[in-house]
């Protein structure tokens, strides 16, 4: 009789997958059960149904006799939010088919669902520090483990869950979701930034959240038309949808999940943060103190495929370098044969002796760039860098020329002046960042802080990036001007400005 039960609840199931999955939830849904990963970590704006389809994945263990014994742990920050969007939906999937009446129980007290035909259990609960809910199940092991929003938990708390996971059975798979961190959050050094073997990690935005669908013609041509970012949508009783092609009196669409008034709420938000939480890249922001604001913008990130250009062929380059005591940085920027300045590369060290930042720069250079000769870069630094004799009797830029062969201009650079420089380049877009320079994106897109006056303000680990830029971009001005020109023209929304 189980097996009966069983097998109409897979068809029930299937029938209703086949009208609930976007395209990047069947990819997600392939690597969960189909992949040898051990952890799929899946990373996305709001909106992008993560949480969605993670109600799915529990349902599919929970009902098929494939995943007969699992041990199952789903996990949340909040007790109260857990229950609220992975239970809450779970339950209500499983109040649809009638078929499961008699073989679901819930015990509240333990926090546990089991079917009692497949002997699978599902466990939730709190990975909050305050409670420590999570040391309650110490003595548990699990083969499946499923954290929402695990950025909001500590390292801790993850690392005494983790390693529960460890359940012999057929089946095994973690799966954390999370809207998208910061480099500095623990679980993008963890996961994203050691490239291990055993992570898929897969990003989805709040466009990504769609199901292709079927609108008659006449009904089209009563919606109402809306533009964003270069494309042209239609809306109608506040869902969005994207024309795709036509079929006789058909219109084949793309019709989003997230609701129009939503998606234009989050589309009206500063570009820092349309970046990270409607199009899900890595990143943080903050509101109201980034620097460049004002003019910085979409048209202001290039898109550069390393494997099709020569860089040292395409770009005339310079390495900006600032040389702190806890944290150093480098960035380097290309200039193209129509003049603009690019942001390459870049990379701020966290305690690294001077020998090992070095030394991680240029290699970085030889694997990811392909330069042979990293000497040949025109290297800038801070003017400091050739004034105290620190370094066995030598100024830093004769030690680095002596180890390295690494030849540095030092400059004594303005703040004001190279600030209004750099943005007055931005806003007529001769100055790009690569969107694979992520630590100058976070940069530009707010981590470059204002302080209340709007001027410059220091916090101590983004700063050397920007002052490893502005000595770089300092420098490529001083050599595109006639030697005649000693005046910098600054927009008006600066200071005036003295010579150099």
């Amino acid at each position: 009789n189980n097996s009966l039960f069983l097998r109409k609840i897979k068809l029930y199931y299937a029938k209703m997958l086949q009208l609930a999955l976007s395209p990047i939830q069947e990819k997600i849904w392939e690597l969960f059960f189909n992949s040898n990963y051990r952890w799929i970590v899946s990373v996305g704006g709001k909106g992008s149904g993560k949480t969605q389809l993670a109600i799915f994945i529990l349902y599919e263990l929970l009902t098929n006799e494939k995943y007969r014994g699992s041990r199952i742990l789903i996990a949340r920050e909040s007790l109260r939010d857990l229950r609220n969007t992975l239970v809450a939906g779970l339950e209500r999937l499983l109040a649809e088919n009638p078929y499961l009446k008699s073989l679901i129980t819930t015990n509240l007290n333990l926090q546990v669902i089991r079917n009692e035909a497949t002997d699978v259990e599902i466990y939730y609960l709190s990975l909050n520090e305050k409670n420590a809910q999570y040391k309650s199940v110490l003595s548990y092991e699990f083969n499946v483990i499923i954290i929402d929003e695990v950025d909001r938990i500590s390292r801790e708390a993850f690392v005494e869950v983790s390693e529960r996971y460890r359940l012999v059975h057929d089946f095994s798979k973690g799966m954390l979701i999370l809207n998208p961190c910061s480099q500095e959050h623990w679980l993008y050094k963890e996961f994203a930034e050691k490239n291990r073997e055993d992570t898929f990690i897969i990003r989805s935005s709040t466009y990504d959240n769609y199901l292709i669908t079927r609108v008659s013609k006449k009904d089209w041509e009563e919606m109402i038309p809306y533009s964003y970012g270069g494309k042209e949508f239609f809306v109608s009783k506040n869902i969005r949808y994207e024309k795709l092609y036509e079929i006789g009196d058909m219109v084949i669409a793309k019709r989003f999940n997230v609701s129009h008034s939503f998606i234009t709420e989050m589309e009206m938000k500063p570009l820092g943060y349309r970046k990270i939480m409607l199009d899900g890249e890595w990143g943080a922001f903050d509101y109201g103190g980034g620097l460049f604001d004002d003019v910085f913008d979409e048209q202001n990130i290039i898109t550069i495929d390393n494997r099709l250009i020569d860089i040292t062929f395409d770009y005339t380059l310079y390495c900006g370098v600032d040389f702190g005591i806890r944290h150093s940085a480098y960035a380097l920027v290309g200039v193209d044969y129509l003049g603009r300045i690019v942001i390459l590369d870049d990379y701020i060290s966290d305690n690294q002796p001077l020998k090992v930042f070095i030394e991680y720069m240029l290699e970085r250079f030889k694997k990811k760039y392909k330069i042979k000769r990293p000497q040949l870069i025109t290297y800038v630094g801070d003017i400091a860098g050739k004034n105290r004799e620190i370094y066995d009797g030598y100024d830093l830029f004769t030690k680095l020329r002596k180890d390295y062969g690494l030849v540095f201009r030092g400059n004594r650079v303005r703040i004001v002046e190279s600030i209004a420089m750099i943005k007055d380049l931005l806003e007529k877009k001769k100055l790009l960042v690569s969107d694979k320079a992520h630590r100058s994106l976070e940069g530009f897109l707010g981590k470059f802080q204002a302080d209340h006056h709007g001027n410059y303000k220091k916090d101590g680990f983004y700063e050397h990036l920007l002052d490893a830029i502005r000595y770089v971009i300092v420098e490529i001005y001083k050599q595109s001007k006639p030697q005649k020109s000693r005046y910098l023209k600054t927009p008006t929304y600066v200071f005036p400005t003295s010579y150099f």
